[in-house]
């Protein structure tokens, strides 16, 4: 499903971090210098970006950069190279390409965390989409414009930024409580909104299932029943209404937990 980027598009980048050696020039036998050796060059890490515009009301085509790719080389990993390369490309996007946002195409875990982390570490030492409380209303629209116009990111990552250092605030022994349930009420109804299509679509998943499981049980039933027996019947009702509800709310609050789960080693990497 993929196909090799094109060289000769201007539109691709390619941003490297090398490692480079130096090798000291040494003495021949006459006592006279010999000739500099080249220094050496070993990949660390890279990514590749797309340039591209979108048309935006008002303001007409609007410069936008996409990371396509990045890796660091195995051996370097842990090292702060992904961090580094990711500064760079936000530099190079805003300095180079004057990009009024940097988006990333369908990242990984690992990437999504390197992401957190340096946009987290960016806000705060920024002073940007800083809470005034945790009461679980959205981030206002003038904190999302300011932080947008310094940082180039999307008003979902400046979101998961500022919903990051409301968890700070709070302190994750204190999550849990009475206090802090307009906060987790506030990001499971952002939740809601972004995996609308996932939550209705558990509904009709587990409605199905369960209405098989019911035939199943039902023709089993059948077959020991007397004559006019009303369990196919009841087979076709399906689940009820607070059963499919139900398993609706029980995947928005797995999802709100997997959100805690990725913010908690955000933070606990940004006190290092």
């Amino acid at each position: 499903t993929s196909e090799p980027i094109d060289a000769t598009d201007d539109r691709w980048s390619l941003v490297t971090i090398f490692e480079r050696k130096d090798t000291a020039n040494g003495l021949g036998s006459d006592d006279r210098v010999m000739s500099p050796t080249p220094p050496t060059y070993r990949l660390i890490a890279a990514s590749t970006l797309y340039r591209f515009q979108r048309w935006v009301a008002g303001q007409g085509p609007v410069p936008l950069v996409r990371i396509c790719q990045a890796a660091s080389l195995p051996p370097y990993r842990g090292q702060g190279h992904g961090s580094r390369l990711l500064q760079a490309i936000y530099t190079l996007s805003h300095e180079r390409y004057d990009a009024r946002e940097v988006t990333v195409e369908d990242p990984n875990e690992g990437f999504r965390l390197l992401r957190d982390l340096v946009d987290y570490r960016n806000c705060v030492a920024g002073g940007h989409m800083a809470p005034k409380a945790v009461d679980g209303s959205a981030p206002p629209a003038a904190l999302l414009a300011s932080a947008r116009a310094a940082l180039r990111l999307t008003d979902e990552q400046l979101t998961r930024c500022y919903e990051m250092q409301q968890y700070a605030k709070i302190g994750k022994a204190k999550a849990g409580d009475d206090a802090s349930k307009p906060w987790r009420l506030g990001i499971k109804r952002r939740l809601l909104k972004l995996h609308q299509e996932e939550l209705d679509a558990v509904l009709s998943v587990k409605a199905k299932e369960e209405k098989e499981a019911a035939k199943e049980a039902a023709a089993a039933a059948a077959a020991a029943a007397p004559a006019g027996s009303s369990a196919a019947e009841e087979a076709d009702a399906g689940p009820s209404k607070e059963d499919l509800v139900a398993a609706r709310k029980a995947r928005l609050e797995e999802l709100f937990q997997e959100l805690l789960f990725e913010y908690e080693a955000v933070l606990e990497r940004a006190q290092k």
